[in-house]
């Protein structure tokens, strides 16, 4: 059978995993960070917590399609 093109660059699924591992931690301190009643009382703060709540989220599904990739071609 002919082999399926790759459409992201070639990583371990381990690496992935790894990577979307540390993201979902990162977004829980973040959620974390926006339930603390000091950190709400910094408006500048608020903005900045969200703005890498919103980066880290959007990274997730493509991490999710590559380790799914990876995960059927390395395999």
């Amino acid at each position: 059978a002919p082999r399926r093109k790759r459409k992201f660059p070639y990583r371990k699924v381990p690496d992935i995993e790894a990577e979307i591992a540390q993201r979902e931690a990162q977004i829980e301190q973040l959620h974390a960070a926006l339930a603390d009643p000091q950190v709400l009382r910094d408006g500048q703060r608020v903005k900045q917590i969200k703005a890498d709540l919103e980066e880290q989220q959007a990274a997730l599904p493509r991490l999710y399609e590559h380790w799914e990739e990876a995960s059927e071609l390395n395999g």
